[in-house]
């Protein structure tokens, strides 16, 4: 075999295994946006008014389904797993990692219907205050962050 062909080959070889690692390193990317795409941010869940939040329940169960408890793992931060055992009635302890956690959580998600005690996962609580002396007006609300 000669040099000249033994050249040709190599670039050959080369190229493709360039190639296929590029094609690689963009598919790898291309999931990542994907999975940061379906990330259910916190600020949604508190804004979210439907009944038991189950908007975001079925965003989450989504989530679930589609990455396992390692999607939870990755987008979510201890604190906000944390708030979201809280919502979905899951007890842990504080020195549980994340992986712990987002275990624990994904099995609840799959198992509720909704979220069971959505007022936790709330910004704001609201509450209405009636007079007794004037029952006819409109009641005042009265809000308070947590």
């Amino acid at each position: 075999m000669g040099t000249g062909q033994f050249l040709c080959d190599f670039r050959r070889d080369y190229h493709i295994t360039k190639s296929l690692a590029h094609r690689k390193a963009v598919t790898q990317t291309k999931q990542k946006a994907n999975e940061k795409w379906m990330k259910v941010h916190f600020q949604h869940i508190e804004q979210d008014r439907s009944p038991g939040k189950k908007v975001s329940h079925v965003r989450l169960l989504l989530l679930v389904n589609e990455l396992k408890d390692n999607g939870l793992t990755c987008l979510c931060t201890k604190n906000e797993l944390q708030r979201l055992c809280n919502g979905y009635n899951v007890r842990y302890l504080l020195k549980w990692n994340k992986g712990k956690l987002s275990a624990e959580l994904a099995h609840a998600i799959l198992h509720c219907e909704n979220m069971p005690s959505s007022p936790v996962t709330s910004k704001y609580v609201v509450a209405i205050i009636v007079r007794e002396d004037q029952p006819a007006l409109i009641p005042v609300l009265n809000l308070r962050r947590l």
